[in-house]
């Protein structure tokens, strides 16, 4: 059986994987209906997934800084705060 069926489920599958990395309170909760658009129809448009990736990419980039020591623990996660609270 095939999950995946293309490439933008494919960046879908692997946008979620990484959110699960950066954001595991997130997706382990009942949250998790802020990581998708309000019709799931949206998750194959192009501009659902630009928008992700663009949001991931910010996460990423803070997580980053947070690791370089750069951000103390309650900056880190009061910008992740609001990075998923735009999701």
């Amino acid at each position: 059986m095939k999950l995946i069926t293309d490439d933008s489920n494919a960046d879908l599958a692997a946008l979620f994987g990484i959110i699960r990395t950066l954001a595991p309170e997130l997706w382990g909760s009942g949250q998790r209906s802020l990581l998708l658009p309000r019709e799931l129809g949206d998750l194959v448009r192009p501009e659902y997934l630009e928008q992700i990736k663009g949001k991931i990419k910010k996460m990423k980039q803070l997580h980053d800084l947070f690791d370089a020591g750069l951000l103390t623990r309650d900056q880190y996660l009061s910008r992740k705060g609001n990075i998923i609270s735009e999701m």
